[in-house]
Order: structure tokens, then C-alpha cells, then sequence
């Protein structure tokens, strides 16, 4: 929550917005990343009035697309998030609305609209128009995309019909989609930025788009901390309280979630349908509530625990004794088992539970 709270820098805004959504409900971070930008559902709760608060969902692993109502307590944190990274995506949804218009047609910002009449371009103007940082960078650009330059070496020039050609070049793969399987375009994703926009290594390009990767979230939660690559958390100064690097996965959000649901009495049906699977099943592997959570849950529940009946009744609070207090019970035979041990006597029976 401080990180979230301190971001400034656009990776960090999207990092810790990322987190703020997957607080909010056990999502797939693969699910996330598909957001369309127009996400937000709201609804009345009926004629005694409040307002209900959700997102749009296209769940994998074949559940039904869906709208996910936010818990009240995270509705405003949602909002918030969803406005923040609507912010930073912004221009980059404006920059695939012009290719998806003009599909041959390199993209320029409007102060450099007048460069459209050049045949040829200088390296400076090469290096404005991609948003490089001078005319080195142009250069090695020009050499990377194959792009032929002419003239002196303090006059340098390309044709602009060349830039334009290796720019559209560029654009992802299989645009204007941006998935398949929901029709979702890059001008319509919550998630699509200009290329290096959330790199603080590289210069951001102006007339290039591309998607939110699972790499680059990970990689601000602390996935490559140990190689040297910053997060969040060492960019404002936050380590585990040994010192060493914090880094959390995507799917700890999920876990977590999951968890307070079970710990918290939800249904199966429901934790499924809130998680987005197809198959109660498959909670299990989500399931982190211990046994003795879930028995102390069930005596406070009951809460006059002369009204508990059964096995789980006559389990001891406290289900280890010493080792001679063992042996003083003077029983004829002991084993354990999951839930104690037990001292009944083979000899005269068969075990009736």
C-alpha cells in the first residue's frame, strides 16, 4: 500500500496499480492484462439505492466471461487504480487508433506533422520523430532497421518514406488485435503503452505501441531483483527486514485471496465463481487455511462448546503432552494420527472409527 501510494515514475503508477487489482479479486494476472479500457460496470442495487461496482472479465481456463463485483471496501481503491493506469495508456490507445485509420502510415505528433511533406529527413529529425535521444541513437536505429543513409558524415540523410516503412514494421503482431479469442483491439486494451514507456533504460518511442507483458510486471514486483534489475520496492527503498530484496508473484495475490475466502466461510460455489474456474476442484490447490485454523473456527462459531458434539468435540485444545505424562497413562496401546493419538485396545476389538 506505501508503494502504491508513493509511485510516480509511470512503471511504478503501473506496478503497483496491477497489485492494488489483483487485491481486489483472485485474478489471473493473464486475465488482467486483457482488460478493454472501458471496463468499469456500475449498477443500481435496487429502489432502497447504493450502487454496485465491477469489472468485465474474460476468464482463461474456459469460464464464462463475466462481471466481477468489487468487494465495497475496494471499490474506491479499484477506481483509483483503473484511473491511473487509463492515465498512463492513454496516448498509446490514441497512437493504435491512428494505425488502425492509417495503416501505412507512420504516426507523427502534431508539432511534427509538417515533416510529412519531406522526402528526406536529417538524423535529428530521425531522432525527434521516434523520440531517440540524439542523432547517435538515430544512427544506430537507421543500421538496426536496415534503413539506407546518404550524404556527408556531418550530413547525413534519410528518406522519410524509409522511416515511415521500418516503423510500421514494427507494430505487434497480429495488429490491430490484441487477443483473438475476445477480439479485443490495442485501441480498445486498458493495457497497451508506447514501446519503452515503462523502461527506464531506453528512450520512449512516439509512434510505437505495445502490450503489457507478464515479464515486465513480474520483473517490478522483484523477479529479477537478484540479477541487478530494479522493482518497485528497491526504487523506493522497501527490503524484508533482513535487508534482502522483496519480490512477490502475481499468483501470491490469487493464493492470498483465495485463503481469507476459506478462512472466512465462503462457499466452494462461490470462492470457484469468484476465481473464475470452471470446476469447484480446483480450490483446493488454493486452499491455505490449516486444520487447526478451520477447528478453532468452527468452536468460535459454536462459541458454547458444551454444545459441540462428535469427533471433533473431544479433540484437546492442546493435542501434545510431554512424553512421560504419555507414559503415565498406563494405556495397553498408542498410535498417532492425524488428529492425536489413539489408545484403543486391539486386542479386544476391531477399531470402530
Amino acid at each position: 500500500p506505501k508503494a502504491y501510494r508513493l509511485a510516480t515514475e509511470p512503471v511504478d503508477v503501473i506496478v503497483s496499480s496491477v497489485a492494488a487489482l489483483l487485491c481486489a479479486s483472485p485474478d489471473r494476472i493473464s486475465e488482467l492484462l486483457l482488460l478493454p479500457e472501458n471496463c468499469e460496470v456500475r449498477q443500481r442495487k435496487g429502489p432502497e439505492g447504493g450502487e454496485a461496482y465491477g469489472l468485465r472479465w474474460w476468464p482463461a481456463k474456459g469460464a464464462e466471461p463475466m462481471v466481477k463485483w468489487v468487494v465495497p471496501s475496494m471499490a474506491s481503491v479499484v477506481q483509483e487504480a483503473i484511473g491511473k493506469i487509463r492515465k498512463v495508456s492513454e496516448q498509446a490507445r490514441h497512437i493504435a487508433k491512428w494505425y488502425e485509420d492509417h495503416p501505412r502510415e507512420i504516426y507523427l505528433e502534431s508539432h511534427l506533422e509538417p515533416l510529412r511533406a519531406n522526402e528526406w529527413l536529417s538524423l535529428a529529425q530521425v531522432a525527434e520523430t521516434l523520440g531517440l535521444a540524439d542523432r547517435g541513437s538515430a544512427r544506430n536505429w537507421c543500421s538496426l532497421n536496415e534503413v539506407k543513409e546518404i550524404g556527408d558524415r556531418g550530413d547525413r540523410k534519410v528518406r522519410f518514406a524509409d522511416v515511415q516503412r521500418a516503423v510500421i514494421a514494427m507494430l505487434p503482431q497480429g495488429f490491430p488485435i490484441l487477443d483473438k479469442e475476445t477480439g479485443l483491439k490495442y485501441s480498445d486494451a486498458l493495457f497497451v503503452f508506447r514501446v519503452n514507456e515503462l523502461g527506464a533504460q531506453r528512450a520512449t518511442y512516439r509512434c510505437m505501441i505495445e502490450p503489457l507483458s507478464i515479464n515486465q510486471i513480474n520483473g517490478g514486483l522483484g523477479g529479477r531483483a537478484t540479477h541487478g534489475f530494479g522493482s518497485i520496492f528497491t526504487r523506493l527503498g522497501f527490503t524484508e527486514p533482513d535487508g534482502s530484496a522483496i519480490k512477490i508473484t502475481t499468483h501470491q495475490f490469487r493464493h492470498y485471496l483465495n485463503t481469507l475466502a476459506q478462512a472466512g466461510g465462503m462457499s466452494q460455489l462461490d470462492i470457484a465463481k469468484w476465481s473464475g474456474r470452471k470446476d469447484i476442484r480446483q480450490n483446493a490447490a488454493y486452499d491455505h487455511v490449516t486444520p487447526d485454523q478451520m477447528l478453532q473456527k468452527i468452536r468460535d462459531a459454536v462459541g458454547d462448546e458444551s454444545q459441540m458434539f462428535g469427533p471433533l468435540a473431544e479433540l484437546p485444545k492442546r493435542v501434545l503432552i510431554p512424553r512421560d505424562e504419555f507414559a503415565r497413562l498406563k494405556v495397553p496401546t498408542a498410535h498417532t494420527t492425524d488428529l492425536g493419538f489413539c489408545i484403543h485396545d486391539y486386542t479386544m476389538s476391531p477399531c470402530q472409527l
